[in-house]
């Protein structure tokens, strides 16, 4: 392909598909970073910071006897 284009007619291409290449990396980062405030915004309403302690209560419902149980879960978050 070389022999018929000629180098410079190659590198020319090679250049505008890394230009190519290098814009559309800058625009999908920006995209990213757009983004990540509101992901770690959610992240951090969804799961408390670490070593967050909650209490919650529950009902534990038994498989094989069909019984209907009170409860509570505790976790902690490190």
């Amino acid at each position: 392909m070389e022999k018929i284009l000629g180098e410079k007619v190659i590198n020319d291409i090679a250049m505008v598909f890394g230009a190519g290449f290098f814009a559309g990396g800058t625009i999908a980062s920006i995209g990213y970073l757009g983004r990540y405030g509101k992901i770690k915004s959610t992240l951090n309403r969804n799961f408390p910071s670490s070593g967050s302690l909650n209490l919650s209560p529950v009902i534990v419902l038994g498989r094989y006897m069909h019984l209907i149980c009170p409860g509570f879960t505790l976790t902690y978050r490190f």
